[in-house]
C-alpha cells in the first residue's frame, strides 16, 4: 500500500501504520520513508508491549467500517458491530 501512495506524498506528510503488518517491518519502513522526508508512525507494536490496556478505538472503528469486524467495549458487556452510513 505504501508503494502505491508514495508517488502522491510530499516531504512532511505522515503515514500511520495501524498495526496490520508484521512488526519487524516498522523500523525498515520508517527508515526508508525518512530518507524521502515522509514521517511514519507505527501504532501496532510498541504500545502493545508497554500498555496493559490500549485505547485503540480509532483503529478498531476503522477496522469495523472497512471490514465488518466486531468489537467489545469496556463500558458495556457484549460484542458490537456498528452499521456505518454511507455518505
Amino acid at each position: 500500500m505504501i508503494r502505491d501512495v508514495l508517488p502522491y506524498l510530499q516531504p512532511g506528510d505522515l503515514i500511520i501504520d495501524g498495526g496490520n503488518s508484521h512488526f519487524k517491518d516498522t523500523d525498515l519502513r520508517q527508515k526508508t520513508l525518512a530518507e524521502k522526508g515522509i514521517r511514519f508512525m507505527g501504532m501496532g507494536y510498541f504500545d502493545g508491549y508497554r500498555s496493559a490496556w490500549l485505547p485503540a478505538n480509532l483503529i478498531q472503528a476503522q477496522r469495523d467500517y472497512f471490514g465488518a469486524h466486531t468489537y467489545e467495549r469496556i463500558d458495556d458487556k457484549g460484542v458490537f458491530h456498528t452499521q456505518w452510513e454511507e455518505s
